[in-house]
Protein backbone atom coordinates (compact mmCIF):
# COMPACT_ATOMS: atom_id res chain seq x y z
CA UNK A 1 0.00 0.00 0.00
CA UNK A 2 0.64 3.45 -0.19
CA UNK A 3 2.20 3.39 -3.97
CA UNK A 4 1.52 5.71 -6.71
CA UNK A 5 -1.56 4.59 -9.01
CA UNK A 6 0.27 3.64 -12.23
CA UNK A 7 -0.97 6.19 -14.50
CA UNK A 8 -0.27 8.83 -12.15
CA UNK A 9 3.73 6.87 -12.24
CA UNK A 10 3.66 7.39 -16.10
CA UNK A 11 2.61 11.03 -15.88
CA UNK A 12 4.87 11.69 -13.67
CA UNK A 13 7.87 10.54 -16.14
CA UNK A 14 6.05 12.23 -18.41
CA UNK A 15 6.45 15.83 -16.91
CA UNK A 16 9.58 14.85 -15.68
CA UNK A 17 10.57 14.37 -19.22
CA UNK A 18 9.41 17.83 -20.25
CA UNK A 19 10.95 19.22 -17.32
CA UNK A 20 14.44 18.49 -17.72
CA UNK A 21 14.38 18.93 -21.55
CA UNK A 22 13.85 15.61 -23.00
CA UNK A 23 10.37 16.64 -24.70
CA UNK A 24 10.47 20.30 -25.73
CA UNK A 25 7.42 22.29 -26.68
CA UNK A 26 5.16 21.71 -29.41
CA UNK A 27 7.22 17.61 -29.66
CA UNK A 28 5.05 14.95 -29.96
CA UNK A 29 4.89 11.87 -27.75
CA UNK A 30 5.10 8.49 -28.26
CA UNK A 31 1.54 6.81 -29.93
CA UNK A 32 -0.51 5.30 -27.13
CA UNK A 33 0.52 1.60 -28.55
CA UNK A 34 4.63 2.68 -27.52
CA UNK A 35 3.94 4.47 -24.34
CA UNK A 36 1.81 1.25 -23.70
CA UNK A 37 5.21 -1.06 -24.14
CA UNK A 38 7.41 1.35 -22.85
CA UNK A 39 5.85 1.24 -19.28
CA UNK A 40 4.45 -2.67 -19.91
CA UNK A 41 0.79 -1.29 -18.86
CA UNK A 42 -2.27 -1.08 -20.96
CA UNK A 43 -3.81 1.08 -23.19
CA UNK A 44 -6.04 2.50 -20.57
CA UNK A 45 -3.86 3.13 -17.99
CA UNK A 46 -1.51 5.00 -20.61
CA UNK A 47 -4.48 7.20 -21.70
CA UNK A 48 -5.75 8.14 -18.05
CA UNK A 49 -1.46 9.27 -17.60
CA UNK A 50 -1.91 11.33 -21.00
CA UNK A 51 -5.73 12.67 -20.20
CA UNK A 52 -4.20 14.27 -16.53
CA UNK A 53 -1.16 15.57 -18.29
CA UNK A 54 -4.33 16.97 -21.21
CA UNK A 55 -6.36 18.53 -17.94
CA UNK A 56 -3.43 20.34 -16.43
CA UNK A 57 -2.53 22.11 -19.51
CA UNK A 58 1.10 20.05 -19.99
CA UNK A 59 -0.09 17.97 -23.59
CA UNK A 60 -3.00 18.83 -25.97
CA UNK A 61 -4.36 16.32 -28.20
CA UNK A 62 -5.08 16.35 -31.55
CA UNK A 63 -7.55 13.51 -32.51
CA UNK A 64 -6.14 12.09 -35.63
CA UNK A 65 -2.63 13.56 -35.48
CA UNK A 66 -1.49 12.96 -31.86
CA UNK A 67 -0.82 13.83 -28.17
CA UNK A 68 2.21 17.07 -27.82
CA UNK A 69 3.77 19.09 -25.37
CA UNK A 70 2.08 22.22 -25.38
CA UNK A 71 3.10 25.19 -26.22
CA UNK A 72 4.67 27.93 -23.77
CA UNK A 73 1.87 31.18 -23.44
CA UNK A 74 3.15 34.33 -22.71
CA UNK A 75 -0.28 36.16 -22.17
CA UNK A 76 0.39 40.15 -22.04
CA UNK A 77 -2.16 42.80 -22.75
CA UNK A 78 -0.57 44.18 -26.48
CA UNK A 79 -2.12 47.79 -25.47
CA UNK A 80 0.09 47.87 -22.27
CA UNK A 81 3.06 47.15 -23.55
CA UNK A 82 2.23 49.37 -26.98
CA UNK A 83 1.40 52.95 -25.11
CA UNK A 84 3.27 55.79 -26.60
Amino acid sequence: MGHKPLYRQIADRIREQITCGELKPGDALPTESALQTEFGVSRVTVRQALRQLVEQQILESIQGSGTYVKEERVNYDYFSVNQF
